[in-house]
């Protein structure tokens, strides 16, 4: 249970939240510009339901797309850890 709340395994949760908040922040601010300057893009609140209401594709292919793609994500993650013993590799 201590191994838990290990030092590294916090550095490196917060390493992975904020790359997540910089990739929304990302997102939010791309599709607010394209918005504004005419792209075609909807706003990052509507996107969703945007996808949904054209039928480009459906939602439960959509959720199915998405949970694999974080699937891949997190077992590259894992096995860097394990491959390399180390929580945050640097390169050399």
């Amino acid at each position: 249970m201590l191994a838990f709340f290990a030092v590294d395994r916090m550095v490196q949760a917060e390493l992975v939240h904020g790359r997540w908040a910089m990739l929304g922040a990302a997102g939010i601010l791309l599709t607010s510009i394209g918005a504004t300057v005419g792209l075609g893009f909807p706003e990052w609140y509507d996107a969703g339901k945007v996808v949904v209401e054209k039928g480009d594709i459906d939602f439960p292919t959509l959720l199915i797309t998405e949970f694999l793609l974080f699937a891949w994500v997190e077992v590259s993650r894992v096995r860097m850890l394990h491959w390399t013993g180390a929580l945050w590799v640097t390169p050399a």
